[in-house]
């Protein structure tokens, strides 16, 4: 589906929430020309760190996905693929409380005060 997205015309950057181990960043960034991912659990970022180093073309962000996507939309000039997967999950994870933040984007299909515009690839 990111792959299909990205032959979009404009679409060279992809935004996730949620790196994790970082599989679906890695393959993000064999896609698009630039990624960012967004993790709020400190040990899941610094493994990311490491594992993702190789490549140059990818932004890891500490936080939470409510706090810092609204900041990363605003930079971005142009379209991109939004990879919205932030959520708690058991056993190496972070945000209990909010079991799935991209809810707490207010009306979910229009992101609400993210900035995002119509259009714009959400997965």
């Amino acid at each position: 589906m990111a792959a299909d997205l990205a032959r979009e015309p404009g679409i060279t950057v992809a935004v996730e929430t949620g790196t994790f181990g970082g599989g679906s960043t890695r393959t993000l960034a064999s896609i698009v020309e630039r990624v960012i991912s967004i993790e709020l659990s400190q040990d899941l970022h610094d493994a990311a760190l490491r594992t993702l180093a190789d490549l140059p073309n990818v932004t890891l962000l500490h936080g939470s996905s409510s706090d810092v996507l609204p900041g990363v939309v605003s930079d971005l000039h142009d379209p991109a693929i939004y990879w919205l997967d932030g959520h708690w999950c058991e056993g190496a994870s972070a945000g209990y409380g909010s079991l799935c933040p991209v809810l707490d984007f207010s009306g979910v299909s229009g992101m609400g005060d993210t900035g995002l515009e119509a259009g714009t690839g959400i997965v």
